[in-house]
């Protein structure tokens, strides 16, 4: 039986670095996504919601540094306040259209296409710090891989947003 949990400690060990449990570790998941967004280049994005504005403050300050760039899919029928980041350069916002205009229950970030969170909850300030959830942050290869993979499917499934800036 200890040999069994051993292997699976081991094994999930490899595929994710991190596992916050929220609303207990909010703090502790936003200060390593400000160390991880500190020197990052690319951010990809896919959110069914952002209102929780200590999220939408580390994008802010990840936009104003020079060569960012930062794509971002969402969900058209949640507010966010990820169309007042249209105003900065860098940054390319879609939302999901076609036949399937079902609400999205997705919720990821990718780091220079080697760090990925994935979130349980959404980007809003209830799902933080009143829900609980979790939050598993990985940097294994093959998982970046599906998700870059997914990236791209939702990508050629959204439009572009228009006449925000």
């Amino acid at each position: 039986m200890f040999r069994a949990y051993f292997y699976i400690l081991l094994f999930s060990a490899t595929l994710f670095s991190d596992i916050y449990l929220i609303p207990d570790e909010t703090e502790l998941l936003l200060y390593k996504l400000k160390k991880d967004f500190r020197d990052a280049k690319q951010v990809d994005i896919i959110t069914q919601e952002l209102s929780e504005k200590k999220i939408f403050r580390i994008l802010v300050k990840f936009l104003n540094r020079d060569s960012t760039e930062l794509n971002l899919i969402l969900d058209p029928n949640k507010n966010s306040l990820i169309y007042k980041l249209s105003i900065y350069q860098g940054i390319n916002i879609k939302t999901l259209s076609g036949i399937r205009e079902a609400p999205m229950n997705l919720n990821f970030i990718l780091i220079d296409n080697s760090i990925l969170y994935i979130f349980s909850n959404s980007f809003s300030k209830i799902a933080l710090n009143q829900s609980y959830g979790t939050v598993l942050r990985f940097k294994a290869r093959d998982m970046i891989k599906r998700f870059m993979s997914i990236f791209t499917i939702l990508t050629k499934r959204s439009s572009m947003i228009n006449n925000l800036r």
